[in-house]
């Protein structure tokens, strides 16, 4: 290939072939590649993103296309205030009046993911006190990959 009137090699990595241009060195081949991968990545991720919106929309699990094939995982998370919410003083009092703090250890561990996904771990009056403090988070994730024709 030519560019600017110099003959670029084919056989070598894009790194490699770049330095061959008057001017650029490994650093600044490294920093153009790095910019173009980037912007890719930005693709990708927007890619992804709309991938996501046409699935919830036609309610699909997953999306095949000529080079790439999507899956669409989507699960329900029980959320708990941040920790500097302004919720949270209130929440972690709550925990200590039900005792469930003191299984948990602290209001973010996993031990309390446990007990809040089960609707059965904890008693009826504990999960009607911390109702207040929780909300549903519905989470969808996509995962992009090449078709397996195309590999």
């Amino acid at each position: 290939m030519r560019v600017f009137g110099v003959n670029i090699p084919d056989n070598k990595r894009v790194e490699v072939s770049l330095t061959y241009l008057y001017g650029v060195g490994q650093a600044l081949s490294r920093k153009a590649l790095e910019a173009a991968a980037g912007g890719l990545k930005k693709l990708e991720d927007e890619l992804e993103a709309q991938v996501v919106a046409f699935a919830l929309k036609e309610g699909l699990e997953a999306v095949a296309g000529s080079a790439f094939q999507a899956e669409i995982a989507r699960g329900r998370e029980v959320g708990v205030p941040k920790a500097r919410s302004e919720l949270r003083p209130a929440f972690e009092a709550a925990l200590r009046e039900t005792g469930v703090w003191e299984e948990v250890a602290a209001p973010n561990h996993q031990r309390l993911a446990s007990l809040l996904s089960d609707p059965t771990a904890l008693a009826p009056g504990v999960r009607e006190r911390l109702a207040p403090f929780l909300e549903t988070v519905e989470r969808v994730e996509a995962k992009l990959k090449k078709a397996k024709d195309h590999e």
